[in-house]
């Protein structure tokens, strides 16, 4: 398996306690492993910081498929989010590298976005993993089947 394909797999991939029962309960001797008290290890930090600036240095270009090809599609209203500013106060390189490090430490990341009045994205925001879920649900709309996706969550200060 390729690298591609194993950070792929990080980002389908949620924990929890089902799966890993010991996460946050204390161990043999008595002491919690929990994201903080790994983080103060030098080398779990380490490894984190490691892999969150690779990935978050990573170019994020979105593509305009047609007929004849692809090109990079620079004028795409999301581009400048993923790849400057994902918000007034946060560069895209902070943003994306600290939904890799919540995506290492968590399982999974969330950014909230925000639209304008033709549904462009205009800003994206990180959202706390620990306090965010989400529901998918069927319902029906006007005689079709629609997936709802509902994300209840607080801002990450």
């Amino acid at each position: 398996m390729g690298a591609i394909s194993t950070i792929k797999g990080w980002f389908k991939r949620s924990i929890s306690k089902e799966q890993y029962p010991w996460l946050g309960t204390p161990l043999r001797s008595g002491v919690a492993v929990t994201e903080k008290s790994a983080l103060g290890y030098p080398a779990v930090y380490a490894a984190i910081s490691l892999l969150a600036d690779t990935i978050a240095a990573l170019p994020f270009p979105i593509y305009l498929v047609s007929d004849t090809g692809k090109a990079k599609y620079r004028t795409h209203p999301a581009y400048s989010l993923l790849n400057q500013n994902a918000n007034s106060y946060q560069s895209a390189f902070t943003l994306r590298n600290t939904m890799m490090a919540h995506t290492l430490c968590h399982g999974n990341s969330y950014a909230w976005i925000e639209r304008d009045s033709q549904q462009n994205a205009i800003a994206l925001y990180l959202l706390d993993p620990r306090a965010t879920n989400v529901q998918l649900l069927t319902v029906e709309l006007n005689g079709n089947l629609e997936t709802v996706v509902t994300v209840t969550s607080t801002l990450l200060d």
